[in-house]
């Protein structure tokens, strides 16, 4: 299926490059004014990159400073010669250190190992002796100057503990799953009873004195000490045997007594989980078919005092305000126990398995994405992420499914298209333009936003586009007019309406005048409109240069042609020799046409500077089970140079998507969204999104 898709994929980008052709030869009747440089570095330079993603829940639109990302590496811990586990880390209740059972790269000599989060600070507690239990149980204490752990022994399992500086190391009791008193001299446990032939929890002093049990159901699982002291709430299964395993539970005070049931008979995803404020129970189970989160309240408050809350899934932790609980494992999400409505953090995509920090501001959290790409990596990387991002803003709401963007190259407005929701259920395509902060949206009456059917002026203050022409005197169907309007859409005004198929239109940088192609006169040409009095001349007769099947039939929708900066010169696919080139004509000096060709290249935009531009292109021609390596060539358009700006790769082929220079032409950006510097240097992947533009 996934070959199918490559081999579709690849076969419409091909039709639609092969489809588009143009230009040039001459019959130079009018000269264009000379070119200004688009180049420079303005005052207000677009310095942000809008995008489009579906990261927060829905297909929107969004804008990103490319130079900060909500989610930083906090700290690289690496041992040599030591593997270091990601789903079993233990850390303090500061979060300031992580401890593990490290090992080999082939899993031999296990040792109790302990870190500092940032990285720094690694060292071993102690030589593992026995068998490690799978998955890891450990826990720091709640004063945060001990450690406790499971020890499998002979088909045993015992508790020991010991101090951070790896002295009055010492068993406990028997027991398989452990948890702190609030104070940090006792341990709560469950453990399975030879001569009762049962399970119970039971609770111990730290050295191993006063050891009693707490329940009476001879089936505990698991259980947890309330950060108060007062509650341990506990695991039971069920007697019965059902094709799922069912479990009650209840809490109960530390010495047996004021048992309370919280609920029965329920499947279990994850483990108990107290809020700090010690007002609720959380836990993860199924109601009515439906998987998410039950949270108990303590307080014998009217009302509902048992809440569940679908969708919200483990691993989950509390905030330490007790309001919010993030959740999940590869998109991290923050559900508000007020509004009781999840939002997904957006920019946490590709990480999960949050923990709170101390601030109730940042999460620790995995990178799951690098985890599943490199499994067998050695080291350890912790990230830090912000609960409220800075850096990354949301300008459409989920009600507007967005699927294409353009920007002027001053970054100064957004336009898009979106398919709205009505209130039938149905939905109505359109075009829209918005502010990058966020303000001034609007619908425009245009049709179309690719590359050849739009234009902005340099400054963004204007847009050009066609409309299809009707019930005119000599109209042909498929005949277009150009318009011009405001960036807000108003002020439309008929520039080109001589019936003909009239297409491709670009601004001339000093927003006077437009160039465009069209087929009036039985001939192919590019012509020049000034605004204001709407007289039209002929640049240069250009068609020798298109494709019969064009000249044959003008209403050719997917027509490619990709006009430079300074709307001197354009590129689409050539048409001469084999397939697979690209043409690039300079309308001044239409008989030096450049060609170059590939396997499948396509136009990713051109350099500011309206001397090079940017293609992509297929390393080779065969669709494999997975995506076909590509790569990033910057071809100057004198044919002087070609050079590669990014190296053949597979993982995700952004340049497919998009891609987008700033106005000074020293970054660019890719979908991805992943930015380098002009020679293809310095990546740096920021979020998950594609057809970036830059913006204010």
């Amino acid at each position: 299926m996934r070959t199918k898709l490559i081999l579709t994929f690849l076969s419409l980008l091909l039709q639609t490059m092969q489809t588009a052709s143009v230009l040039a030869q001459q019959s130079q009747t009018t000269r264009l004014p000379p070119s200004e440089q688009t180049g420079s570095e303005a005052a207000t330079a677009p310095s942000k990159i809008a995008f489009i993603s579906d990261i927060g829940g829905g297909q929107s639109l969004y804008v990103v400073n490319p130079d900060h990302s909500d989610t930083q590496l906090f700290g690289k811990l690496h041992i040599e010669g030591v593997r270091i586990p990601r789903q079993d880390l233990v850390f303090s209740p500061d979060r300031k250190q992580v401890m593990f059972v490290g090992s080999s790269k082939f899993g031999k000599e296990p040792a109790l190992w302990i870190a500092n989060t940032d990285g720094s600070g690694a060292r071993k507690l102690m030589d593992w002796k026995g068998v490690i239990r799978s998955p890891f149980s450990a826990s720091y204490s709640r004063t945060g100057d001990r450690v406790a752990f499971v020890i499998s022994e002979e088909n045993l399992s015992k508790i020991y503990a010991m101090k951070l500086d790896g002295s009055d190391f010492h068993f406990v009791a028997d027991g398989d799953q452990l948890a702190w008193s609030p104070d940090g001299h006792q341990l709560a446990l469950t453990t399975y009873v030879p001569e009762k032939q049962a399970r119970y929890v039971r609770v111990v002093n730290i050295d191993g004195t006063n050891l009693h049990d707490v329940s009476t159901g001879g089936r505990a699982v698991e259980c947890t000490w309330s950060p108060d002291g007062k509650r341990l709430a506990v695991i039971e299964s069920r007697a019965e045997t059902t094709s799922e395993s069912r479990y009650d539970v209840f809490v109960v005070a530390p010495d047996g007594r004021q048992k309370q049931i919280v609920i029965e008979n329920r499947t279990l995803y994850w483990r108990l989980e107290w809020s700090p404020d010690c007002e609720f129970l959380s836990f993860v189970a199924n109601f009515e078919g439906n998987r998410g989160l039950y949270v108990w309240s303590t307080r014998e408050a009217s009302g509902k005092r048992l809440r569940f809350f679908a969708g919200v899934e483990a691993p989950f932790a509390w905030s330490p305000d007790c309001k919010h609980i993030a959740y999940g494992e590869d998109i991290v999400s923050i559900f508000d126990l007020s509004t009781e409505k999840a939002r997904i953090l957006f920019h946490t995509s590709g990480f999960g398995r949050p923990l709170w920090l101390p601030d109730g501001n940042h999460l620790f959290v995995y990178n799951t994405l690098g985890l599943r790409r490199n499994p067998d990596s050695l080291d350890l990387d912790l990230y830090v992420t912000q609960i409220e991002p800075r850096y990354i803003k949301r300008l459409t709401d989920e009600g507007m499914d967005v699927s294409d963007i353009s920007c002027p190259p001053n970054g100064k407005v957004i336009a898009f298209v979106a398919n709205t929701k009505t209130n039938d259920g149905t939905s109505n395509s359109g075009v829209y333009s918005i502010n990058p902060d966020g303000s001034n949206l609007r619908k425009l009456p245009v049709a179309r936003i690719q590359s050849g059917w739009f234009a902005w002026s340099a400054d963004g203050s204007k847009i050009a586009f066609f409309k299809e022409m009707t019930n005119c005197k000599g109209c042909r169907p498929g005949n277009l007019q150009i318009q011009v309007a405001n960036a807000d859409g108003l002020g439309e005004q008929t520039i080109v309406n001589e019936p003909a198929w009239n297409f491709a239109p670009a601004w001339l940088p000093d927003g006077k005048s437009i160039v465009f192609v069209s087929d009036r006169g039985n001939t192919f040409g590019v012509y020049i409109t000034d605004i204001q009095s709407k007289r039209t001349h002929l640049i240069a007769d250009v068609s020798r240069w298109l494709p019969k099947h064009v000249r044959n039939d003008a209403n050719q929708s997917s027509i490619s042609i990709a006009w430079s900066p300074d709307a001197t010169k354009f590129a689409t696919s050539a048409t001469s020799g084999r397939p697979g080139g690209i043409r690039v004509i300079d309308v001044k000096k239409p008989s030096a046409a450049f060609e170059f060709f590939g396997i499948a290249p396509w136009l990713l935009g051109w350099t500011p500077d309206s001397r090079r531009i940017a293609v992509g292109d297929l390393v080779h021609g065969m669709a494999m089970n997975s995506i076909t390596p590509s790569y990033i060539d910057l071809v100057a358009v004198d044919g002087s140079s070609r050079v590669k700006l990014i190296a053949p790769f597979v993982d995700s082929a952004p340049q497919l998507f998009g891609m987008s220079w700033s106005l000074d032409g020293k970054r660019f950006a890719c979908s991805g969204i992943t930015t380098f510097d002009a020679d293809g240097s310095n990546q740096r992947w920021i979020v998950t999104g594609y057809r970036p533009a830059w913006v204010q």
